[in-house]
């Protein structure tokens, strides 16, 4: 459950969400304006950025890394990839964080800083 005591759908990967979306039944428009953190507006968002965005530090980036690595090293499929062999025991906590305003505040997160180009498409795939 949630802080708003709904359950919360978890998904193996982004094309299993994507699905759920997109095959969701329809509920309806809001008969109201909303009053919620996550009906921001693009001035909003582009006014307090320190509300969506943020820049990993060096240290960050290097754990993202390594974990990413023993992946890559164990030849670990994607669809095995968990909490329990992705170990990332700083930057786990604040994925968590993300996870809450995800679902519970603005809906949007910008995480930067990640070297995709440096580090090719298996590597970066785990991170």
């Amino acid at each position: 459950m949630d802080d708003t005591g709904l359950a919360m759908q978890t998904y193996r990967h982004f094309g299993e969400q994507t699905r759920h979306y997109f095959t969701r039944p329809a509920i309806g428009m809001p008969d109201r304006a909303l009053d919620t953190a996550a009906a921001w507006r693009g001035e909003d968002m582009a006014a307090h950025p320190e509300r969506w965005l943020v820049e990993l530090t060096a240290a960050q980036v290097d754990e993202i890394g390594r974990a990413a690595d023993g992946l890559t090293a164990a030849n670990v499929p994607m669809e095995e990839v968990s909490s329990d062999n992705f170990e990332l025991p700083t930057v786990g906590a604040l994925a968590q964080e993300w996870k809450h305003q995800l679902a519970s505040r603005t809906g949007v997160v910008c995480v930067r800083g990640l070297p995709v180009r440096e580090w090719g498409n298996d590597k970066a795939a785990y991170a």
